[in-house]
């Protein structure tokens, strides 16, 4: 797997965003980032990250963290306004079966098929 990336707040932080880092830490692996198809403007809460610390995923406003660049590797979207990239696709694997495990079973079947074209 890649290696961790330092988050911090960025000049709008609230804090919202400095408990959670002060739970979590500040070293996270990218787990989506997701831009708006039309625009290519960053998504709205369209940060998805997984915790070094605590290995929990984690939402992120992008107005309220400073994400320093990656290398990033597309990967299929949920929706499709939406481009979705990656910092690694073992991680996109990984919150995949996470999803799997934690989803309703009527939701279950969207990311399978997700999945498959992963």
């Amino acid at each position: 797997m890649t290696g961790y990336m330092t988050l911090t707040p960025s000049t709008n932080y609230n804090r919202r965003t400095i408990r959670r880092m002060r739970r979590h830490g500040q070293d996270y692996d990218i787990v989506l980032d997701q831009y708006m198809k039309d625009t290519d403007k960053p998504a709205p809460f369209g940060l998805i990250c997984k915790c070094k610390k605590t290995g929990v995923y984690r939402w992120f406003d992008r107005k309220r963290v400073f994400v320093p660049d990656f290398d990033r590797v597309d990967v299929p979207t949920f929706n499709p306004d939406i481009v979705q990239y990656t910092s690694s696709q073992e991680l996109f694997d990984d919150y995949l079966d996470h999803l799997i495990k934690t989803a309703s079973r009527k939701g279950k079947e969207q990311y399978l098929i997700i999945k498959q074209f992963a």
